[in-house]
């Protein structure tokens, strides 16, 4: 509209009208733009702001002056007054200010965004230490709990090299740690040679097939004596080549079931004799051969006979 307006008019006052209109609506847009930056405006906002506003109505006021005076500037080429020195001043103050604002704008925005970054990478930074932490917190409990557990626990791969042993399986047996995990021994080696065949395929059916399975065997412990477990095979989850196996020291409970059966053998045994000879004294007694007894008593000893 402007460059219309100016090709249909050369006057300088049509030009003066209508560059001050124009630019001043610019001036007045860009605070509006400004404006509705919302939450992210800044000090340089703000200032740039103002200088657009005061430049905005100082072209309004120009484009008034010249539109007052548009008859009598039409056909000049250029008209020395104090409007004239005014308006280069006041353009050449504000294009400096104006570039000055734009300077600090992109400076406060670049700042912004990098403070910006730097407090997202510290949120992250503290939300991976507590996940650290927190990760660190709960191995150190899982840890504590399966070396504090009654159950020996091992891990090892099919070919039966220990890669992993925990403190109850350590006790259980009376091996070191390095003994066991350095592979100095093979898994397969502390089982009695009747139980090998039935581990391998305990162990063989976990690492293809994710089956669980158990048996009753005997581990060979350091002094070289054999203590009977319950071994317990299970696959370890996301690996086909590696097991993890649970291990029931069965000894106590043998020796309770020996003293249960001891306690019967001598309790079946001790009275054994006092009831055989009651069953005899009773039969005799009911076969008359201490005479013939009342039909009561007769009853009695039958009663107590049978």
């Amino acid at each position: 509209f402007s460059a219309i307006f100016v090709l249909l008019d050369f006057g300088f006052g049509a030009r003066a009208i209508v560059t001050s209109l124009t630019t001043a609506l610019l001036m007045l847009k860009s605070v509006q733009v400004l404006w509705g930056t919302g939450g992210r405006r800044h000090a340089s906002h703000t200032f740039t702001m103002g200088m657009f506003i005061f430049c905005g109505v100082f072209l309004l006021i120009r484009a008034l002056y010249y539109l007052i005076r548009y008859p009598t500037t039409r056909q000049a080429q250029f008209e020395y007054s104090t409007m004239n020195d005014l308006t280069f001043l006041v353009f050449f103050i504000t294009s400096v200010f104006l570039t000055f604002g734009f300077v600090l704008m992109c400076n406060e925005r670049y700042l912004s965004q990098q403070n910006r970054a730097q407090e997202t990478q510290r949120a992250l930074e503290l939300q991976v230490r507590a996940g650290y932490e927190a990760l660190k917190a709960s191995e150190m409990r899982l840890r504590r709990l399966m070396n504090s557990s009654l159950i020996g626990i091992v891990q090892g791969n099919r070919d039966g090299i220990v890669s992993e042993v925990k403190e109850g399986l350590l006790q259980m047996t009376g091996y070191r740690h390095q003994d066991l995990v350095a592979g100095g021994m093979n898994w397969f080696e502390m089982i009695c040679p009747q139980y090998r065949t039935a581990l391998r395929d305990c162990i063989l059916a976990a690492t293809t097939d994710s089956t669980s399975s158990q048996l009753e065997s005997r581990l060979l412990a350091q002094d070289q004596s054999l203590i009977p477990v319950m071994l317990g095979i299970a696959p370890l989850e996301g690996s086909h080549q590696e097991w993890v196996g649970f291990v029931v020291d069965l000894r106590e409970q043998r020796r309770i079931d020996h003293l249960k059966s001891e306690f019967i053998s001598i309790v079946s045994h001790e009275l054994r004799t006092p009831l055989t000879s009651i069953r005899g004294s009773l039969g005799l007694l009911e076969g008359g051969l201490a005479g013939e007894l009342p039909p009561k008593a007769l009853q009695l000893v039958m009663i107590a006979h049978k």
